[in-house]
């Protein structure tokens, strides 16, 4: 997180607190500090499972509010400091807030043509960081119905095998044609497993530490600076277009707001 949004989180939370303690009093709460409290079901939203994080989330609480306290106590909001990274954090918010409402009003469409064409016209952004490999990949709760698909896929192509136990309620996750850096794959046998493959081969049933069980059919290695085909990444494809396109659109927008306000710059 940005240094100067945990400001204005910290901000806003103070304020909250500071300025509802009265209603809060009406309610369940974990903490309190003098008029502050921290809510049951806030706690249980933010941190839902975990005892220590959740004594650590608390701890944190109560800590926050007493310094907060002692500022205060001592004039920190009179400070040159304060004042000015409240009203910086102040412009900061507006223009994040309007910046997210901008784009909200615009629809940024595409077609797949488009993305074909951005992904050919922009190949150093594609290019693989490192090694990795792509990859159809399905996993299942049930090693004898992982088999059987194995079996289908071996006597058919990933396209019917997967079609046909598309409804089977032991699949945990499809994976149609997807890039997998080596890096992030975690599971040392899975690796193994992967790296040893050659292309288009389909792997034995691969038991995994989560209970699950994979079957893999490698299509393709890719090397560190190749770029993965298309369909490998269409996902981020997508994002980098997106992306491309509101800067446009930005750039745009801010010629017509240096046309509406009077600017003066002076060196």
């Amino acid at each position: 997180m940005k240094p100067i949004y945990a400001i204005i989180i910290a901000i806003l939370t103070a304020l909250f607190f500071l300025g509802c303690g009265e209603d809060k009093t009406k309610q369940e709460y974990t903490a309190r500090v003098d008029n502050s409290y921290l809510l049951k079901n806030e706690v249980e939203l933010r941190v839902p499972d975990s005892s220590p994080a959740r004594s650590e989330y608390i701890r944190n609480w109560v800590e926050t509010e007493l310094l907060y306290l002692e500022g205060i106590d001592n004039d920190i909001l009179d400070n040159d400091d304060y004042q000015y990274l409240i009203e910086k954090s102040r412009r900061e918010l507006v223009k994040s807030l309007w910046l997210n409402k901008f784009f909200n009003g615009k629809n940024i469409s595409f077609t797949q043509k488009e993305l074909e064409t951005y992904y050919s016209n922009n190949t150093d952004a594609f290019k693989a960081l490192s090694d990795g490999f792509y990859v159809n990949m399905i996993s299942f709760t049930d090693e004898s119905r992982a088999a059987k698909f194995r079996n289908t896929l071996i006597e058919s192509n990933w396209d019917k095998a997967s079609k046909a136990y598309i409804n089977d309620s032991s699949i945990v996750e499809i994976v149609n044609g997807r890039f997998l850096y080596l890096t992030g794959i975690y599971e040392g046998t899975l690796l193994r497993i992967i790296e040893s493959l050659n292309e288009n081969e389909v792997s034995l049933v691969i038991p995994s530490t989560n209970l699950k069980y994979y079957v893999i059919q490698m299509l393709k290695k890719i090397k560190k600076g190749e770029k993965p085909p298309f369909n490998a990444i269409i996902a981020e494809v997508e994002r980098l277009f997106i992306e491309d396109k509101k800067r446009s659109i930005l750039d745009e927008y801010m010629k017509e707001l240096y046309s509406k306000y009077e600017i003066e710059i002076r060196k």
